[in-house]
């Protein structure tokens, strides 16, 4: 998952309407604010300054794990540049409407990053579509977390403007190895579709990774 993908520029038409067809629906960078989401146990938010000595913490005790999945870091690099990256990656993404970050927080230690849920990009052209990826911290882990925050995020995706996003499907790209998040995926309603294949980056190098899935009316 290649957390550090920039996102296009969004179009103003709905997927399989032509721009010269009656009545194009608008979209706007208002249509993703900086909606904070919450779950029973989480409260989803963008990241602010005031986070950042958290983040920078979540991300050094992803990185000590030996995380090789997450695409969050690029070799060598110090956690205050990851940290500075992904702050304005999703200030772009609050601007632009391109993207949705959202920082993981407990809602009983709500000053702890989690980790992170975020949807790297939202494409509304021909087709409507964002896709989703995701990490946690080794200690929130095997909890049933990842499956919570990225629930929440996915049904923002998929629920009708404005309240949501209005995008027709959510796709992920998944390291064939990467079992815990296939079954993430798979246990909120992602089919697996290992014909849809890209090389992306992890972080460290470029690897095979496999489409995951979920549309509107699945």
């Amino acid at each position: 998952m290649d957390q550090h993908r920039d996102q296009p520029q969004l179009s103003r038409t709905r997927a399989g309407q032509s721009a010269s067809g009656p009545r194009p629906v608008e979209v706007f960078a208002s249509d993703a604010p900086g909606t904070t989401l919450t779950t029973e146990r989480l409260v989803l938010r963008p990241a602010t300054s005031a986070d950042i000595s958290a983040f920078e913490a979540a991300l050094e005790a992803l990185i000590a794990s030996g995380d090789s999945t997450s695409g969050v870091n690029l070799p060598g690099e110090q956690t205050r540049t990851i940290v500075k990256r992904q702050m304005e990656l999703t200030t772009k993404g609050l601007r632009t409407g391109g993207a949705l970050r959202r920082a993981i927080f407990a809602r009983n230690v709500p000053g702890s990053v989690l980790g992170c849920c975020n949807l790297i990009t939202i494409e509304r052209g021909l087709e409507w579509y964002a896709e989703l990826a995701f990490w946690l911290t080794p200690a929130a882990r095997r909890k049933g977390l990842a499956s919570e925050a990225c629930a929440a995020v996915v049904e923002h995706a998929l629920g009708e403007l404005p309240k949501g996003l209005g995008v027709a499907s959510v796709r992920a790209f998944v390291q064939p190895e990467n079992r815990s998040a296939q079954r993430v995926l798979s246990s909120i309603g992602f089919t697996h579709q290992p014909s849809g294949r890209a090389h992306l980056s992890n972080g460290m190098e470029h690897r095979p990774h496999e489409l995951w899935h979920r549309r509107v009316d699945d």
